[in-house]
Parts: structure tokens; sequence; C-alpha cells
């Protein structure tokens, strides 16, 4: 951050203070310093949870040059048809394959598919996963998936993410906007 607000100045000429704050007490420095009358112009939140605590402090910035420049909009931070805030870094959800074990499927007589490239919904992915499982003696393997594991070092990873892909869709199909009181699903 000091290196691109110093890029920044250079190329601007305006002064730019990067404020950085120790490890677990973001949220205090923020508050601290959003008290003073020079209060920060730029700051971060931690999505629509974190967005809950500043919401008094942020502008519509839909008609941005920046939010202009996003290619997929609606990764942007909303609330209602007011754009907040604006992806620099995201957490993603993705699946990571081991090759050789993809590759030693694709050769097994049945297979449902002859390269991982035909895996282009979650339908085929299903299927593939499916006759994996099935055929998991040939491959010489437990089980068609596994986890990083559920260990106090990665647990976050089902707690904090995982139980928000079924949520997000339920609340897209409900035209949730704002943080519910109370979830409709049984999971």
């Amino acid at each position: 951050w000091v290196a691109l607000a110093k890029k920044y100045t250079d190329k601007t000429g305006v002064q730019v203070k990067v404020q950085t704050a120790a490890s677990g007490t973001y949220e205090q420095t923020l508050k601290s310093e959003l008290a003073k009358s020079d209060a920060p112009t730029i700051f971060q939140v931690n999505g629509p949870v974190g967005y809950q605590n500043w919401k008094g402090y942020t502008a519509d910035l839909k008609d941005t040059g920046i939010y202009n420049e996003l290619n997929n909009k609606d990764i942007a931070l909303k609330d209602g048809d007011k754009v907040v805030g604006i992806p620099y870094v995201m957490e993603t959800y993705g699946i990571i394959y081991n090759k050789d074990l993809l590759k030693k499927y694709t050769e097994l007589p049945g297979a449902k598919i002859k390269d991982v490239k035909e895996i282009d919904s979650f339908d085929k992915l299903k299927e593939v996963a499916d006759d994996m499982q099935a055929k998991k003696d040939q491959l010489g393997i437990k089980g068609a998936f596994t986890s990083a594991g559920f260990d106090s070092s990665s647990d976050w990873r089902f707690k904090a993410h995982l139980a928000n892909i079924p949520l997000s869709y339920e609340f897209k199909e409900d035209g949730v906007t704002t943080q519910p009181e109370t979830i409709k699903g049984t999971y």
C-alpha cells in the first residue's frame, strides 16, 4: 500500500497517508481514525458483514470510474441500489484437481469423460465424481473428493465460507439484499 500510495502521489501530487493496524485491531483502529477531523478517505470493510459497522461512512460509488472499470459489476459490495465498496482482493471458490489421477480416470473403460475440459457444469462434475467414487479401488483412492482438513488452522473454510454457498443462492432466490433476521432453509 505504501508503494502504491507513493506512485499515486508521484503521478498526482496528492499526498497519501497509509494507516495500518496491528493484527486483530483493524475495527478498533478504524473507529478511532474515523472519529478524527481528518478521517480516512478510503478504508477497507470485511464484505457485507463488516459493512454493517461502517455504512454511515460510505458514499455511492455507482457513477465512479473505478466501478465502471469492473468487468463483473456483481462483485461490487452493494446496499440496495447503492454501490458501497469496490473489491480489490477476493476470496473465491474453486476446485483443485490432481492431474495424474484425472488422467488415470479418463483412461479407464467407461470413464464419463476423456478430458478434464469436459467438466463444464455441476452435473458433469457430479457424474465424474460419482463414477470415480464407484471406481475408487481401480484408481487407488479412498474417495473422489478431499478437503484441506478440519483442524483448527483450516476449519474457518467450512464455518465461514462453505456455509455461504447455499445461503447465497437462497438469499438471491428470495431477493434478500440486507442481513436477514432468520434463515428459511434447512441445512
